[in-house]
């Protein structure tokens, strides 16, 4: 069935047709990106993808004194884009533009992809800057970190406020390079880790003897890689207006850090245009926020289940079966502005009648009135 499906789309597509026929085909390269109308609509897509999980001071309109720039994120350009990616600044590969690497902090080939430093810096901001940690390989704890922690500390001790910029990459979150259950030593059938491995046809999809790097083990777990989070509790022990921005593809266990941040924002691999879209959410340029796609767990989430078990209810897995508080929970999301929302229901709802219309009154009732409202609807079965 699903071969001829695939057969289906191909033909349809015109992808068994000559190349010369096809369509797609006549798209340069150079056409790549939209222009200017591609841009605008990248950076639309970006704003409204940032997730303000806590608000704090936010926003920060004023600019004048200093705002100290920290973190591995910081000031790059490759860790900011996600694994599916074409063609980002104008060069000359292909005749169109240049692939950013985006397991390197900073790529040549990224020259037109703003850094949440640079970015800060273009909307008038007097910015310093520290990396805070190893800006090579965010898995690893550098035995120089120590000493990089030190001197981002002496920076934002000096700076008015902090713009703290952690997270993920690629080298975390990639395909067969993700979390394995063995860091954690959670038990499976044949009882406790490390994960009992017997063949490259196991369930966990990873052969030592293949020949490939394989995943990378993180004694971090789901907490923040490499040394991110002793540099996050310096910077936030100095107690000063703090807006912490996390890049990450999922969800990150910040249970020790929560209660001392001021702010919190999370993008997930917001792409070339994601330093903008940071930066201008901390100054407050937009309110157009997004919600979360999935719940935040806490640091207990990984010994709480299996692994390698896929089930849902029994596992205590999503938002519709974790007995615990998560973080975050699915759906969250705060905004510049606080309103309240009254619904009204179709009177006499049917499912086999005429669509079914909810009115929502949307009413502002602090902050700009200016920004978006996102709402969730759901229909749950009776």
């Amino acid at each position: 069935m699903l071969a001829a499906i695939h057969r289906h789309v191909n033909v349809h597509l015109g992808l068994l047709d000559p190349e010369e026929g096809q369509p797609l085909t006549k798209i340069p390269p150079s056409a790549l990106g939209g222009g200017e109308r591609g841009a605008e609509l990248n950076l639309e897509a970006a704003r409204q993808s940032v997730v303000m999980l806590k608000r704090g001071s936010l926003p920060w309109r004023n600019t004048s004194g200093t705002i100290a720039v920290i973190g591995p994120l910081a000031n790059s350009t490759g860790y900011l884009l996600g694994t599916y990616r074409g063609p980002i600044c104008p060069g000359t590969q292909n005749g169109g533009g240049s692939h950013c690497q985006a397991n390197l902090h900073n790529d040549p080939e990224c020259h037109c992809v703003p850094t949440v430093l640079s970015a800060l810096e273009g909307m008038g901001a007097t910015v310093t800057y520290a990396p805070g940690v190893n800006t090579t390989d965010l898995t690893a704890k550098s035995p120089n970190d120590s000493g990089l922690i030190a001197e981002a500390v002496a920076v934002a001790k000096k700076a008015d406020r902090v713009v703290l910029v952690l997270g993920n990459s690629l080298m975390v979150e990639n395909e067969a390079a993700d979390r394995i259950p063995d860091r954690f030593g959670i038990q499976n059938e044949n009882g406790p880790g490390p994960w009992n491995h017997t063949g490259p046809d196991d369930d966990d999809g990873y052969d030592p003897d293949s020949g490939s790097s394989g995943p990378r083990h993180l004694l971090t777990g789901t907490s923040l890689p490499g040394s991110q989070e002793a540099l996050a509790s310096a910077i936030l022990a100095l107690k000063k207006p703090t807006a912490m921005a996390l890049v990450s593809g999922e969800g990150i266990a910040i249970d020790s850090l929560m209660g001392s941040a001021d702010a919190i924002l999370f993008h997930a691999y917001p792409g070339g245009t994601g330093g903008t879209a940071i930066a201008e959410s901390v100054l407050g340029r937009h309110n157009r926020f997004g919600r979360l796609t999935m719940s935040w767990m806490p640091k207990s989430f990984e010994t709480a289940v299996r692994f390698g078990d896929f089930g849902f209810a029994a596992t205590g897995r999503t938002y519709r079966y974790y007995p615990g508080k998560p973080l975050f929970a699915f759906g969250h999301g705060l905004s510049f502005s606080d309103h309240a929302l009254a619904v009204t229901p179709p009177q006499s709802p049917q499912c086999d009648g005429p669509p079914l219309i909810y009115s929502v009154k949307v009413q502002t009732t602090a902050g700009p009135k200016d920004g978006d409202v996102v709402i969730l609807a759901f229909l749950v079965p009776q």
